[in-house]
C-alpha cells in the first residue's frame, strides 16, 4: 500500500492524531494458534514490531489479508490493541495504524470506528456497501460514506476493491466528490487502475513526498503497480 498524491483545503490533516506520512503501508496478517484457533497475540505483536523495524510508514490491521471478514468484533479490537501496544513498546509511538472497520450498516460501521479509536487506531479503511449489489448505485454509496464520515471519530480512507465487494467499483468522479468531505482523507486503489488513481490524486491535490498538498492520500493498493504509483503524480 504505497501513498502518493490528494484533496482540497488542509481539512484533511489533523494535529490531534498521528499523521500519515508518504511511504509503504503494510496490511498486517492476523495470526491464530493452530491448536486452539484463538488469536496468537504474542505473534501478532512480534510481527507488528518486525514490520515497523523494516522501515514502513504505517500499518493496516484487519484489511482483506487480515482475515477481517472472518473475525468477530472482539477479535478485531484485540488485534488492533495488540498492534498498538507492540508499536508503543518498541518505540514506534508515532507510527499510525489504519483499521479495517467495514460493517454492513452505517450504525455498525460507526460503532466499530469508535471502538477502533479506543483500541489505538488512528484511521479507518472502509469498503462500500455491496450485499444487495443490484441495488447499489452511486447515490447509495455516497449516502453511506457521507453518513459514516459525519459520525466517525476517526478519519476515513475509502477502499476501492471491486474483488472484495461483488464488483462494486467506485469511479473517479464519485471518489473526488467524496474526497470533499473533511473526514474522508484518502483512497486505497486496489482496483488496478493507475489512471483513476492519477485523476483523483490530481483533482484533490494529494500529498506527495515533496508537497503536503491538501493532505489527502492516494494509496496504490497493489504491489504490482508500486512503481507506477510513485511516478504518477
Amino acid at each position: 500500500m504505497a501513498a502518493e498524491n490528494g484533496d482540497v483545503a488542509n481539512s484533511h490533516t489533523s494535529s490531534a492524531r498521528r499523521p500519515l506520512p508518504c511511504g509503504i503501508y503494510a496490511p498486517t496478517m492476523t495470526f491464530f494458534d493452530p491448536e486452539t484457533e484463538e488469536l496468537d497475540i504474542p505473534i501478532i505483536k512480534k510481527h507488528s514490531e518486525r514490520l515497523a523495524r523494516a522501515g514502513l510508514a504505517g500499518l493496516v490491521t484487519l484489511g482483506s489479508n487480515g482475515e477481517a471478514v472472518h473475525c468477530t468484533r472482539e477479535e478485531k479490537l484485540a488485534v488492533t490493541r495488540a498492534t498498538r501496544e507492540a508499536l508503543d513498546a518498541a518505540g514506534f509511538t508515532n507510527m499510525p495504524i489504519i483499521v479495517g472497520a467495514t460493517e454492513s450498516s452505517v450504525k455498525g460501521t460507526v460503532e466499530l470506528s469508535k471502538l477502533a479509536a479506543e483500541a489505538g487506531g488512528d484511521y479507518v479503511l472502509l469498503l462500500p456497501p455491496s450485499y444487495y449489489k443490484a441495488q447499489v448505485d452511486e447515490e447509495m454509496i455516497e449516502g453511506y460514506f457521507t453518513a459514516v464520515a459525519d459520525a466517525s471519530p476517526l478519519p476515513i480512507v475509502l477502499y476501492n476493491y471491486p474483488g472484495a465487494v461483488a464488483g462494486v467499483d467506485m469511479d473517479s468522479d464519485l471518489l473526488i466528490k467524496l474526497g470533499q468531505h473533511p473526514n474522508i482523507i484518502g483512497t486505497k486503489f486496489t482496483c488496478g487502475s493507475t489512471g483513476k488513481l492519477t485523476r483523483v490524486a490530481l483533482a484533490l491535490d494529494a500529498k506527495t513526498p515533496s508537497s503536503e498538498g491538501s493532505g489527502y492520500m492516494a494509496f496504490g493498493g497493489i504491489c504490482d503497480f508500486t512503481v507506477q504509483t510513485l511516478v504518477l503524480r
